[in-house]
């Protein structure tokens, strides 16, 4: 006997919700994509991504001891600033936590005018004698830092001169510093314990001729050091070189600066200015020392030789001679004592180690939050289900300070980068392991010289080819059209100090940017050398599509946009923005799209999104047919019933 139409009917709903779910389940999965294909010199793998989520928790400065201990329960996974010394025995103690000490690239310097009587490098090297700069870790930093003589960061090995010093000024050497002033004539020609600046070199006191400095009427030798108000690192380490000067002889005072008060600096008076900060990575170090806008605050100095080795570094076509002659330019720093740096930071990070694994160490780098490679290498151990996990797998680390703005043209917080580097993605990166150039957005390059011809200058073209599967968050095709927008209107007659500290340096030497076609870009400059390829190439690339609509509404509006929706935090990076709650957490997923996505084909298996809709069409359906056919069955036994009683009826 067949069926009947209401039982069909049901079966084949039935059989059509089965055969929906199963084509879901081999529905196409976005995590899987075509990997750019590259031979990195290192041979590190640039591919990653195996968190579907990041999750950066905000602690306010003043609640580090509430971080340490979401750490300590396992409820964030990484701290990556610096662990309070009192707490890293404690963190030590867990076996399942880790805690890393690396060299910064924060340096405390004293920066000296050209004027007397710091402009006599006798002098300066007596007060280099007179620094304790082991005293000056301890007081300043909580022995958050280490002593150092050259000029360029410990972090940045490739060009720090520290390895080559001979004669190191780590330590107060009183009987040197007053060995070196006696020898350049400033001596205490009137036995008051204070010294002169003995002028004519006869060691006796001449009124008319010599400089005293028995009074603090008498302002010609004694040293005025200028701080920033608030800087406490700085004003201790000034303290202690004024301390170390009165034992010498010399009379030296700490002076407050108020930014706000005085619009000049440094001071027109300074005779000695401190200097308190994060530095950029290298190479760009070496612009911000000897050149651009940071130049009045590092360094007021130059001699002929100084000068030439200047001039050759920059022009350096290989980074083997950019550190010879960068060298050579830390060597000269070192004999004169322009500059006297007191200390290099070090970084003190702690994360969890029993279910995560793939933390990249980048080269003078901190191996955490501070480098593009360690949240797209992070993975779920095996014992954990990694590398992917069940889905979906989140890290969550501290982020000690929140953004100080969403827009990356106007922000200058090195906290605020550690989102961006995830969101934006550059035409190029440093590999992490030996500093050596490695494809991001582009896949090949070509650094070439010009000549002078038509409108081309004397300096280099960079022709990058760029990757052809590259999408942006919201889908639009990646191409060379936003590379030059982003050049020519984001970066262009930017200074260092118009935001963007951590993101990016002037590209001013950039006079002409040519697409030939929708994936190829040549970039001229005036200038040559291979700093000039770093500086003026590696930056974050913007969606044109994007932030043209911002770029002029009568005046240029990009200073006063502050993108607050993922619609406008859109990149081509490892992650998409996905919410930011100010002071309390930034929420990045995982592109899934990126280009150097790694294959998940091995991945835990997991509902696809699709399914979820065809289950729920599916439920919808079957209590349709159930109500159906409940209808239908209680209208047969209605029938029945009816036919029954009339039969009976008839009977009787």
């Amino acid at each position: 006997m067949g069926m009947s139409y209401k039982n069909r009917l049901l079966f084949c709903s039935l059989i059509l919700i089965c055969l929906i779910g199963a084509t879901s389940l081999f529905a196409p999965d976005t995590s899987v994509t075509s990997r750019a294909d590259w031979t990195y010199p290192s041979g590190f793998d640039p591919h990653g991504g195996h968190i579907d989520r990041l999750t950066m928790v905000v602690y306010p400065s003043n609640a580090t001891s509430r971080a340490l201990q979401d750490l300590e329960a396992n409820n964030i996974y990484a701290y990556d600033d610096n662990v309070p010394l009192s707490s890293i025995d404690e963190l030590v103690m867990q076996s399942n936590i880790e805690v890393n000490t690396e060299q910064g690239t924060g340096l405390l310097l004293f920066s000296f005018r050209n004027w007397f009587p710091a402009n006599i490098s006798g002098y300066r090297r007596a007060l280099a004698y007179a620094l304790d700069k082991y005293v000056v870790c301890e007081r300043s930093t909580d022995g958050y830092a280490l002593p150092i003589d050259g000029v360029i960061p410990l972090a940045n090995s490739t060009y720090s001169y520290e390895s080559q010093i001979t004669e190191y000024f780590y330590s107060k050497e009183i009987v040197k510093a007053n060995a070196s002033l006696e020898a350049c004539g400033f001596r205490d020609l009137d036995g008051d314990g204070w010294r002169e600046y003995d002028a004519n070199n006869n060691s006796l006191w001449d009124a008319d001729i010599d400089v005293d400095d028995g009074s603090w009427a008498h302002d010609f030798l004694w040293l005025p050091i200028y701080v920033w108000l608030g800087d406490d690192p700085a004003f201790h380490a000034a303290e202690i070189l004024v301390e170390g000067m009165a034992e010498c002889g010399l009379h030296g005072a700490v002076i407050e600066w108020d930014p706000y008060t005085y619009t000049e600096w440094p001071p027109e008076k300074a005779w000695c200015s401190m200097w308190n900060g994060p530095i950029s990575e290298e190479p760009n170090f070496l612009y911000l020392l000897h050149t651009g806008s940071y130049t009045s605050q590092y360094l007021d100095y130059s001699n002929p030789e100084y000068d030439v080795n200047v001039t050759l570094m920059y022009g350096a076509s290989t980074k083997l001679e950019v550190r010879d002659w960068a060298w050579n330019c830390s060597q000269i720093l070192l004999q004169d004592m322009p500059i006297i740096p007191c200390y290099n930071d070090v970084i003190t990070q702690a994360y969890w180690t029993d279910l995560w694994e793939g933390y990249v160490n980048m080269l003078g780098v901190n191996r955490l939050g501070n480098n593009p490679w360690t949240f797209t290498h992070l993975r779920l151990k095996d014992e954990a289900g990694g590398p992917f996990g069940p889905y979906p797998t989140e890290y969550l680390c501290a982020l000690t300070e929140g953004m100080d703005s969403t827009n990356i043209r106007v922000s200058s917080s090195r906290y605020a980068d550690r989102v961006f580097m995830n969101v934006y993605s550059r035409l190029w990166q440093m590999d992490p392991l030996t500093w050596e150039e490695v494809p991001d957005l582009a896949y090949d390059w070509m650094i070439e010289p010009t000549e002078p011809s038509g409108d081309i200058r004397l300096g280099q073209k960079f022709t990058f080819h760029l990757y052809e599967n590259v999408t942006w968050h919201d889908g639009t095709l990646f191409t060379a059209q936003d590379v030059a927008f982003s050049f020519n209107h984001i970066w262009k007659g930017m200074s260092s100090w118009e935001g963007g500290f951590y993101t990016t340096d002037p590209v001013d030497n950039i006079y002409r940017i040519d697409t030939p076609d929708d994936y190829t870009v040549v970039i001229y400059t005036n200038q040559t050398g291979y700093l000039e390829f770093y500086k003026g190439t590696h930056h974050y690339i913007l969606p044109k599509h994007i932030w043209e609509q911002h770029l002029w509404n009568g005046t240029d509006s990009l200073m006063d946009w502050e993108p607050s929706t993922p619609q406008d935090l859109v990149g081509t990076g490892p992650f998409r923005w996905v919410n930011r709650v100010p002071g309390s957490y930034i929420v990045l997923d995982r592109h899934y799209n990126w280009h150097f996505t790694v294959d998940q084909s091995l991945r835990t298996p997991m509902i696809p999104w699709t399914l979820y809709i065809f289950i729920s069409l599916g439920i919808i359906i079957v209590l349709i047919q159930i109500g159906i056919l409940g209808y239908l069955l209680n209208k047969r036994r209605a029938s029945k019933t009816k036919h029954q009683y009339n039969q009976k009826k008839g009977d009787a």
